[in-house]
């Protein structure tokens, strides 16, 4: 059964269960139909994907596990999964049925939320990913195709699992549809880094945007660009998103480190409601309103507006009747009246050309004839030569539309295809050539840091082998070279440590400096160039590194050097000076005595010289209160102040009446006295 027009399969049953009741949209990988269970009498939504799936083996099993993972969530915000299956070559899955209608759709009618209104779907959402992401799930497609509202206005987000299990697929879906789906990405996803459920909250935030302002964030003349502004830039809430604005551009910042979860953005978006007025109800699109995806297509920059239904083909004119030639790959030409409706009773009398200014033709409900003939109304009762002229008409119409019909036959054979060649490695203007000589285009959709030569190809899509049509678009990631890196902070760092630290950052070492320092150890970093810049790995990073503090002579003194020039002399080269005082019998006061260490001798500038300077001889006065002791004591009281008894003239046990020198005279200290008793 394989899928081609999603109308020729009502009134199927698929699985042995389930009977297509009507489809209700279409998208690159899935048609998806109103169904009834006959087991369970329930109406249903089922999604029946893309033949090719069937036969990925990869995807099966990957499909089948997000399915079954996906079942087992309970939250009144996610799409319940009720089954899944293949039938016939494909592989579908069956879903609670919300007839609400999608975001898609409503926005697509031109309405727009307002601020409460988004911040109380927004929250829903949220809740709703915070649940699946606290099991492990991240939805990976969040966008207004996917978030559905039941009959009472309450969203709910579909497609849980399907996005992950499609990503792993052989299969791949056209590059378009996967730009569409792109606008909403985040940054990460689109540099195929891996995610968590952080991409999901940038999504929904993109979402929320889009919802009050009716503009998808980052909107460029290209999707090429707009893509590439959103790996650069975070995401600027405009103005009309008042309150809100804050939280959204924490759930938009290019970095996954610096974003909110889900569980946060939830809380962020619940206190802003409180402030807000309740929202008001909202206008429901239903189901029947919806276009493609889920339950809605996401438009995409290379898919265009909507075409009119008759600019398939070529319109011929003919009194009342509008005749199409159908475009290559059409069906028969049908036939189109003016939105009048056919004659009564045939053609007009006048023979007018039918205006078309009141709108488009609709197509006549009548059977359609076979290619090459046209149904005309009889003429009535025109006259028989006005009926010969436009008969020859007709019959002029009649042989375009058989060599329309002929063109159709011959264009109807299978166009040529191409395979795809491997570009991987490739610079970007070879890639482009190689590209050109199969007919095949080249469309860069990211860049992104790697080990590759600067504008060479890393990845392509689709892969390497598969088939396209002609003048089918292959999109490419483009290397731009390697990631450069933050040189280390190195202070502190000994010459080893430094070198090791370098090599882990995948830098290496360039020339190697000596310098003193004051205040850096012997051995340590003074300094590194370049700093404090991300360079390219493989770059030499110079260093200077410490010799310790310098070295100088310590100045020569002689013993008629006076200190205030001995400490001038010190302090020039650097050292600290301590001065001492000391008794000196051959040095005058106020001049050097001696220098530690010693002077010629080669010390750390800033170290410290002991500096002895002399305060004259040390004399010491004979006192008087030595009169009328007795010899033995006057002897201790010398003692005591540096003298020494050399002789007692008289009768050592008679008191001392006078000494030699004589009482009161000053003497160098150390010196001996005579003393003299009765």
């Amino acid at each position: 059964m394989a899928v081609s027009r999603s109308s020729e399969l009502v009134g199927r049953v698929v699985g042995g269960r389930y009977r297509l009741l009507r489809p209700v949209g279409s998208g690159a990988s899935a048609h998806v139909y109103v169904a009834e269970d006959v087991r369970l009498k329930r109406r249903v939504a089922l999604k029946l994907l893309h033949p090719a799936l069937a036969t990925d083996a990869a995807f099966l099993r990957r499909f089948q596990a997000e399915a079954q993972t996906v079942a087992a969530l309970r939250h009144q915000g996610i799409v319940r999964v009720y089954d899944w299956g293949e039938d016939a070559g494909n592989a579908y899955l069956t879903m609670e049925l919300l007839e609400g209608g999608s975001l898609r759709s409503l926005l697509d009618s031109g309405r727009r939320l307002s601020v409460s209104q988004v911040a109380a779907l927004a929250l829903d959402v949220a809740s709703a990913l915070a649940y699946a992401h606290a099991r492990g799930l991240v939805h990976r497609d969040v966008k207004p195709a996917n978030l559905l509202f039941d009959e009472d206005g309450h969203v709910s987000v579909a497609d849980f699992g399907i996005a992950r299990a499609l990503a792993e697929a052989s299969w791949t879906e056209p590059l378009g549809a996967m730009l569409g789906t792109a606008r909403y990405a985040a940054p990460e996803q689109l540099k195929g880094a891996p995610l968590d459920g952080r991409a999901d909250v940038y999504s929904l935030a993109v979402v929320a945007v889009e919802s009050v302002t009716g503009d998808v964030p980052f909107s460029r003349d290209t999707a090429l660009g707009a893509l590439m502004a959103r790996a650069g830039q975070p995401l600027s809430v405009p103005g009309e998103l008042g309150p809100l604005a804050p939280v959204l551009e924490r759930a938009g910042t290019v970095s996954p480190e610096d974003r909110l979860s889900a569980e946060a953005f939830a809380q962020g978006i619940a206190m802003v409601a409180r402030q807000l007025r309740a929202p008001a109800p909202l206008p429901l699109p239903g189901i029947a309103a919806s276009s493609e995806g889920v339950f809605g297509r996401e438009p995409t920059e290379l898919a265009g507006g909507h075409r009119r239904p008759h600019d398939a083909g070529i319109t011929i004119l003919v009194d009342d009747l509008e005749i199409m030639a159908p475009a290559p790959g059409a069906g028969s030409p049908s036939t189109h009246w003016p939105e009048s409706g056919p004659p009564e009773n045939g053609p007009p009398e006048n023979g007018a050309r039918a205006a078309t200014a009141t709108g488009p033709p609709v197509r006549a409900t009548a059977a359609e004839p076979v290619a090459g003939t046209v149904a005309l109304h009889r003429a009535g009762r025109g006259g028989r030569r006005r009926w010969l002229q436009r008969s020859l008409v007709v019959a002029v119409a009649v042989v375009l539309l058989g060599g329309a019909a002929s063109a159709v036959l011959v264009l109807k054979r299978p166009a040529p295809t191409y395979a795809v060649p491997r570009l991987g490695g490739e610079a970007l203007g070879d890639a482009r050539a190689v590209l050109a000589g199969d007919h095949l285009l080249l469309a860069v959709v990211g860049t992104q840091w790697d080990t590759a030569a600067k504008g060479s190809v890393i990845t392509q899509y689709p892969l390497a082998g598969t088939s396209l049509r002609a003048h089918s678009t292959v999109g490419v990631t483009v290397s731009l070279g390697p990631e450069p890196v933050a040189v280390p902070d190195l202070s502190t760092l000994d010459l080893a440590q430094a070198i090791s630290e370098l090599r882990s950052d995948r830098l290496r070492l360039g020339r190697v400096a000596r310098r003193t320092s004051m205040t850096v150890p012997d051995g340590s970093v003074i300094s590194w160039s370049p700093r404090g810049r991300r360079v390219l790995p493989g770059t030499a990073v110079q260093l200077v590194v410490s010799e310790g503090r310098p070295m100088a002579v310590v100045p020569p003194e002689a013993a008629s050097t006076s200190f205030a020039a001995l400490q001038a002399a010190l302090r020039g080269a650097g050292f600290k000076v301590a001065e001492l005082t000391a008794y000196s019998d051959g040095v005058p006061a106020g001049d050097v005595v001696s220098v530690s260490p010693s002077a010629g001798t080669r010390e750390v500038v800033g170290s410290t010289v002991t500096v002895i300077v002399s305060i004259g001889p040390h004399t010491v006065t004979i006192p008087a209160g030595i009169v009328g002791l007795s010899a033995d004591q006057a002897g201790k009281v010398l003692l005591r102040l540096g003298l020494y008894v050399y002789e007692v003239q008289g009768s050592p046990l008679a008191p001392v009446t006078g000494s030699q020198p004589a009482v009161g005279t000053a003497v160098l200290y150390g010196k001996s006295v005579v003393l003299v008793t009765r």
